[in-house]
């Protein structure tokens, strides 16, 4: 055995799957035709069993399907776009710490300030140091394992001041982003890779099809037959009532004859 198993071996190596179902579409003849001898109404029934064991066969195919496209977005959608997410929301980070930001500016009172100036600048001064401390933490990319943002080192910022909310506010948007992007890779990550009943249903869906096939091989010969046999049943009865005139016609024929024959004697 090639797989260490003969339903695997059957399943995976196409001349054992072809034999496989040449057997079985002979098993059913013999088995349903020649010994069961099912009517009509009865092979009617096999409908349900081979469309059944079809439809178990395309669960594998479903599964692998599933599997490819799985892999497909992962590689071409989800990573991309995962990092993506993460490096833009670590580079507003970065530039929100940066010693000429908005937040890290240094600040001058002048006769235009507002009336709420000093409350401003130390808000403003909170907000660069809790980025620059954040940013000290945040890891450098989200690869290979893209984790939660808490596991990177990130903590979510926040402001009174009304020029930096729109910042703060695009950060804590690239935070859901992320959230949601990651929450995608993985679920596609974990559907790429196949279980163990992927891997059941993977070796099952050729042996659902050889049964499949050989059913409905089997019920085309049962219906064949069945007619066949119906038509000489009907054509041995035509040919019976065919003789019924003949038959009638010659007692009639002799009866006449033989009135002829006593008339001509009297």
């Amino acid at each position: 055995m090639r797989w260490g198993s003969i339903l695997v071996d059957i399943s995976a190596t196409p001349r054992y799957f072809l034999a496989f179902t040449v057997v079985l579409t002979v098993a059913f003849h013999l088995i349903l035709i020649k010994w069961a001898k099912l009517s009509n109404s009865s092979w009617k029934r096999v409908d349900y069993l081979w469309l059944a064991a079809t439809a178990l066969g395309l669960v594998g195919n479903s599964a692998a399907a599933e599997r490819l496209l799985s892999k497909n977005y992962l590689n071409t959608f989800d990573i991309p776009a995962t990092t993506y997410s993460y490096n833009r929301l670590r580079s507003i980070i970065e530039d929100l710490a940066r010693p000429d930001s908005g937040a890290c500016a240094p600040r001058v009172r002048s006769p235009s300030s507002p009336p709420n100036f000093d409350e401003m600048v130390r808000g403003q001064k909170e907000l660069c140091q809790d980025a620059r401390s954040v940013l000290r933490g945040m890891a450098v990319t989200a690869a290979p394992d893209y984790p939660p943002l808490e596991k990177l080192g990130f903590v979510p910022l926040t402001t009174s001041d009304d020029v930096l909310r729109s910042t703060v506010a695009e950060i804590n948007r690239l935070t859901a982003e992320y959230a949601q992007q990651r929450s995608e890779l993985l679920d596609h990550k974990r559907t790429s890779e196949p279980s163990d009943s992927d891997d059941v249903q993977t070796v099952l869906s050729p042996l659902m099809f050889a049964i499949a096939v050989a059913l409905r091989l089997a019920k085309v010969s049962g219906e064949l037959s069945n007619s066949k046999a119906a038509d000489l049943t009907r054509s041995g009865g035509a040919d019976h009532r065919e003789e019924i005139p003949a038959t009638k016609g010659q007692n009639l024929s002799t009866a006449a004859e033989a009135n002829n024959k006593t008339s001509k004697d009297g």
